[in-house]
């Protein structure tokens, strides 16, 4: 009985750190992935309306000293982001001119809601009246 009880606990306690682990993104980390490589967008929802063509020809690069270069066929978008120091939960910022219209969307700070290597999504919950989502792949 003990033996079960024991297996029980840890099986619950194994879940638990799981679970609560999903969400949380250690800011260093973020930082240290993001700045590797180049990136595209998976995916830009914003308004429930599917925004993914406008960014899908452009390749991101966050730069170490927080510039944001943004490379298309003939043209260079500028723009800057930072980091919230939290991880409960982890907080993206980006910047852009309003020279650029269609990146006023991105301008925002966002919450981190998946992290690995080779991926990133971002998620805004503006006031409930939308639920807008960026999806970045590094670029291969």
């Amino acid at each position: 009985m003990k033996l079960n009880k024991l297996f029980l606990f840890v099986i619950l306690t194994t879940a638990l750190v799981v679970v609560s682990c999903g969400k949380n993104t250690e800011p260093k980390r973020f930082e240290k992935i993001i700045t590797e490589g180049s990136w595209r967008v998976g995916k830009a929802q914003f308004n429930k309306q599917n925004k993914t063509t406008v960014y899908s020809n452009y390749v991101f690069h966050f730069m170490p000293n927080k510039d944001i270069k943004i490379y298309g066929a003939s043209d260079t978008i500028s723009g800057a982001w930072s980091r919230g120091n939290d991880k409960k939960p982890l907080i993206f910022y980006m910047n852009f001119s309003q020279s650029y219209p269609a990146y006023i969307p991105l301008d925002d700070d966002w919450e981190v809601t998946y992290l690995t290597k080779d991926e990133f999504k971002l998620w805004r919950n503006d006031n409930n009246v939308s639920e807008d989502e960026i999806i970045f792949r590094r670029k291969g």
